[in-house]
């Protein structure tokens, strides 16, 4: 259920980054990511809902990394690009935006990528009893 609780955070802070993007003109390094994030995030939770929640789904992961990426392009892409902008206004719309999605999707996708803990139960072959020859 951990999905459920973050995905409301990271769709609204990236909204407000790509607002706070679009009203300063960073299309590139704010707005546009930004705007990215907000679908990617909501199709990822949809498709895991109506696959049932599934263990370990590579699509379900796989549709979060374009989505990780953006969240990183927010936090390095100004200062790469040279973005004119405080040191207060480069932390509050920049960095630690970029840091905060960063880690919530992150923790998405670690959440999505884990293994049932039967799985390897099941992958494992049950041992031979004791004495028994391993011949058969």
């Amino acid at each position: 259920m951990l999905p459920t609780w973050l995905l409301p955070p990271t769709i609204a802070l990236a909204a407000w980054t790509a607002a706070a993007g679009s009203v300063d003109r960073n299309v590139l390094t704010e707005a546009l990511p930004g705007a990215l994030i907000v679908p990617l995030a909501l199709a990822d939770y949809v498709l895991w809902r109506r696959r049932g929640k599934p263990w370990h789904d590579w699509v379900v992961i796989l549709l979060l990394m374009p989505a990780i990426a953006c969240a990183v392009w927010i936090g390095v892409g100004g200062l790469l690009m040279g973005t004119d902008r405080t040191t207060d206004g480069r932390l509050l719309v920049e960095v630690g935006p970029g840091l905060a999605l960063t880690g919530l999707l992150t923790t998405m996708i670690s959440y999505h990528g884990r293994h049932h803990p039967d799985e390897q139960r099941a992958r494992t072959r049950p041992a031979a009893p004791r004495g028994a020859s391993p011949r058969g």
